[in-house]
């Protein structure tokens, strides 16, 4: 087919698709969706060997600005009817020739697509590559963009600072986006915009025809997505929102959960669920939705007549149409990044960033006590979870922490309850999943799917049985409670001048950033200065956990803090039946690799 019947089809494809009373001639596939993350597991899928973190670089940057660069506006792939389009250290491009002279830059953090049009995102700067769109001048003078939405003949761009700006076609009002702020995504539909703000909520403007704009009552969606004429957003509990055209039911989500990641095509939908599994509803009449055998997957996107993937190890995942080659062959590309620095390090400090996990790791040495803190920083459907002594919660095994953190490749590890030695515990314990005691009358920690901590009091406020209905696959029973409502507890209070010793505790900054504070070298604290040292931090919540000889924290399969503390006649690290597991890396040594700080194995 040449050129001009290649347009001629695409003109007939519009007309056939915006039907009667329709003012536009063009069609959006854009995908804005977050990040995809993994779910929690005792195994979760390895990740490829990491690249270290230059020092210059890790001392000019602050944790969260690396913890930028991995998670906002990752999309690796954009679709459109006869294209698919790459980002990442490689970007590459396949299908239709009638985008033969488009050159991708040598890196894109991201890629966004429409039918005529795509462009990659770079360092705030945006790269508008296909047919001409109007204000590419004006595009190309950006630099502070985070965010792009693309349709057939409008552009969004979303900026640092929450402010959108539209360009192309102000047909239906679409571009009327001067006076949102606050915005973190955006998305563009056939003739509508969408936006995400700050606090979980949407807006939307354009054609309204099909209800595509009633968005006013959503909240707490952390990810959106349009197709032609139907919008979606992912909300923080796994489900869903969708409205608009459902003609051939792409709005028909309502019985999903567990969703980490949403795409919308051009009368489909697809979301990515946290065993990495993959579901579909809307138009397949060219087996776009077939995607119910794909497997460890962590990223989504959706076109017109195809649908692209990418898995853990960087294969890209096809179904649907291939008429104009859009399917590329057999592409291996965009494994999932990770940097760590410092495992070899005798001072810290530590550092580990994925698209999934975050971790900085350094000694307080203003403090003559010396504790370590370590800041967490997860996604969603990848919290912490539970490591056991030779992968085994009940067979009362005791091993050094480090050897737990290995034999799981756990990323960042420390001292849980003790949960193998507690057959005297009297609170919710859950690890990945499944109940291990469920008694009332002793505090409890939990965390939730949403990204929250949560403490509840001896009286027992949730049961084992409430807290899995809500999601939860990790709680904790040890205590006292530290911190509640970013104050110290009533319960520390009473117990304020227990006598010091290595302590080991864990708190929430926000939804998905926690803080952990364990013993360094003869460093023994007071319950109550630990939960001071929390409150300065800024923590909504925090939890005492194990502590003594227990006390623990490990990263990268080497413990960090130097335990020596003579407490109760036991000198040095106590063996442990199991850990609070954060992050997985094929970069954690085996068990038999030598380690680097003998002083703290036995």
């Amino acid at each position: 087919m040449n050129n001009l019947l290649k347009y001629v089809a695409i003109w007939l494809l519009i007309l056939m698709l915006i039907g009667c009373g329709q003012g536009s001639s063009s069609v959006s596939v854009d995908s804005t969706t977050t990040a995809p993350t993994i779910s929690p597991s005792p195994t979760p899928s390895p990740q490829p060997t990491p690249t270290p973190i230059p020092q210059e670089v890790l001392e000019q940057m602050r944790l969260d600005e690396l913890w930028d660069l991995f998670t906002n506006g990752k999309n690796r792939l954009a679709l459109g009817a006869w294209y698919t389009a790459v980002g990442g250290e490689t970007p590459d491009f396949f299908g239709d020739d009638c985008y033969e002279n488009c050159v991708a830059p040598k890196v894109a953090d991201a890629v966004y697509g429409g039918l005529f049009s795509f462009a990659y995102l770079q360092e705030g700067r945006v790269t508008m590559l296909g047919s001409a769109m109007g204000g590419r001048e004006a595009i190309e003078q950006v630099t502070d963009a985070v965010g792009v939405g693309i349709g057939g003949n409008h552009m969004l761009i979303a900026h640092k600072d929450g402010t959108v700006t539209g360009y192309g076609s102000a047909l239906s009002d679409k571009l009327n986006v001067e006076e949102w702020n606050g915005i973190t995504a955006v998305s563009a539909g056939l003739q509508h915009s969408v936006g995400l703000m700050a606090d979980g909520t949407v807006t939307a403007v354009g054609d309204n025809s099909f209800m595509q704009c009633e968005v006013g009552a959503w909240s707490q969606v952390t990810a959106i997505s349009s197709g032609l004429n139907h919008t979606v957003g992912l909300k923080a509990d796994g489900r869903v929102y969708a409205c608009g055209d459902n003609t051939y039911g792409q709005c028909e989500v309502d019985s999903w959960n567990g969703i980490i990641a949403v795409s919308c095509g051009a009368n489909y939908t697809l979301g990515l669920k946290q065993d990495f599994t993959v579901v579909a509803v809307g138009d397949n009449r060219d087996g776009q939705c077939d995607v119910d055998k794909w497997t460890d997957v962590v990223e989504i996107c959706a076109g017109v007549w195809h649908t692209v993937a990418r898995n853990a190890d960087g294969e890209l995942l096809y179904c649907g149409t291939n008429a104009n080659g859009q399917q590329g062959g057999d592409a291996t590309l965009l494994p999932v990044s990770e940097y760590v620095y410092g495992v070899d390090s005798e001072g810290g400090p530590w550092c580990y960033v994925s698209e999934l996990n975050g971790v900085m790791i350094c000694y307080d040495t203003s403090d003559e006590r010396v504790p370590i803190r370590a800041d967490l920083f997860a996604t969603k459907g990848n919290m912490p979870y539970g490591a056991f002594a030779n992968n085994n919660a009940t067979a009362g095994e005791r091993i050094m922490p480090a050897r737990i953190a290995r034999q799981s490749d756990v990323v960042f590890a420390q001292t849980s309850d003790f949960i193998g030695f507690r057959p005297n515990a009297k609170g919710v314990m859950i690890r990945n999943g499944e109940v291990y005691y469920d008694r009332t009358d002793t505090s409890s920690m939990a965390f939730f799917p949403d990204g929250t901590m949560r403490v509840y009091e001896k009286k027992g406020d949730q049961t084992a049985a409430q807290m899995l209905e809500a999601g939860v696959a990790n709680s904790y029973a040890f205590g006292p409670i530290l911190v509640k409502d970013n104050e110290v507890h009533q319960e520390t209070l009473d117990r304020k001048k227990h006598s010091p010793c290595p302590r080991c505790a864990i708190g929430m900054i926000e939804p998905y950033h926690y803080v952990s504070i364990v013993t360094s070298v003869n460093g023994p604290m007071t319950l109550g200065w630990l939960a001071e040292q929390f409150v300065e931090y800024g923590c909504q919540v925090a939890y005492n956990l194990d502590g003594g000889n227990s006390s623990a924290m490990v990263f990268m399969g080497e413990q960090i803090n130097l335990l020596k503390y003579n407490y109760n006649d036991d000198v040095g690290m106590r063996a442990l039946s199991d850990v609070l597991a954060f992050g997985s890396s094929s970069a954690v040594p085996d068990e038999d690799e030598p380690y680097h700080r003998q002083n703290v194995i036995k």
